[in-house]
């Protein structure tokens, strides 16, 4: 359980003053169950909102254009909003927002955010609310203690703790990650990796991550998902993606990353993110493209290079 696939998913947002901001463009993906994929790219590459719009919580003015989106088999396009959040927003697809201390309300207590989902979702009692949700606590390593505080109260590393724990309170079977390890120190940032793939092992849930940081990527994803101005520019096997990069903008995200020993000038990408109001016409990296050649004036296809590897790039197409 747990299957989900993506087919040429499109969310756009429409200000009222300028022309459509292209923030997810045609992606596809393919999400077995039991499985982690990790998104990864710049701020502003459409990852959070690819997030937000599997589970329609995209924030006006934005809207699902196109695409499909299907569980198990199943067109979630075609459920009615109401019908949408009885059955699969939150009890089967589930999400952990970026910025756990923005997300967390300041004025009620951990216990209260926890119970209000259950008592409204399940109907159930307060007092058995209270117990499922010390349970869920408990199953991210807090205790029950922490039931009646307030989210000033906690560290960074706790707090994410308590996000992970509401977004498993009604035992989802996908679980989709915003920058879970933002702004948390490398000891924290490794405790919650760590939870993460304690989870997926004991609770058989598939992860989505997304994450600007490849070394978050490479602890927990089973495939890799390059984004770049609202489209996938390479997906394929974490390994190979690491081991054998294809796309220029991938390889440069490999050259920016710092290396444990050193040896290597840390290197940067020239120029800056397209507007995805009027994106270039052609490939949209090609601008900023050391190995731009002719043929990227017009989109590149997606190219299947073997071993669910692929790459959107006109120099292997």
């Amino acid at each position: 359980m747990g299957g989900l696939e993506v087919e040429g998913l499109r969310a756009y947002y429409f200000p009222a003053d300028r022309p459509p901001i292209r923030a997810v463009d045609g992606v596809s993906f393919e999400l077995k169950g039991g499985s982690s994929i990790g998104f990864v790219g710049e701020s502003g590459c459409g990852k959070s909102t690819l997030g937000l719009a599997l589970l329609r919580l995209l924030p006006s003015p934005g809207r699902i254009v196109s695409g499909a989106v299907r569980l198990d088999g199943v067109d979630l396009m075609g459920l009615t909003e109401g019908e949408f959040g009885r059955s699969i927003r939150w009890r089967r697809i589930s999400m952990v927002f970026q910025g756990a201390m923005n997300a967390l309300s300041p004025v009620y207590t951990i216990g209260h955010q926890l119970s209000e989902p259950l008592i409204y979702r399940l109907g159930l009692s307060k007092g058995e609310a209270r117990r499922l949700s010390i349970e869920a606590l408990e199953e991210v390593g807090l205790g029950g203690d922490l039931m009646d505080r307030y989210p000033h109260e906690l560290s960074g590393g706790m707090r994410q703790r308590v996000m992970i724990a509401m977004a498993l309170a009604l035992r989802p079977e996908i679980l989709i990650a915003d920058e879970p390890t933002t702004a948390l120190d490398v000891i924290v940032q490794a405790q919650i990796l760590n939870l993460l793939k304690d989870l997926r092992e004991r609770l058989g849930i598939s992860i989505m991550l997304l994450t600007h940081d490849l070394g978050v990527i490479s602890e927990i994803a089973d495939a890799i998902a390059v984004m770049y101005a609202g489209e996938i520019v390479e997906l394929g096997p974490s390994d190979l993606i690491y081991s054998s990069p294809k796309h220029p903008y991938t390889k440069g995200l490999m050259a920016a990353a710092p290396r444990i020993r050193g040896g290597s000038k840390i290197a940067s990408i020239p120029g800056h993110p397209p507007d995805l109001g009027n994106p270039p016409k052609g490939c949209r990296f090609g601008p900023r493209c050391s190995a731009a050649i002719p043929a990227c004036e017009r989109p590149p296809p997606m190219v299947e290079l073997g071993a669910g590897h692929s790459v959107r790039c006109w120099l292997y197409g």
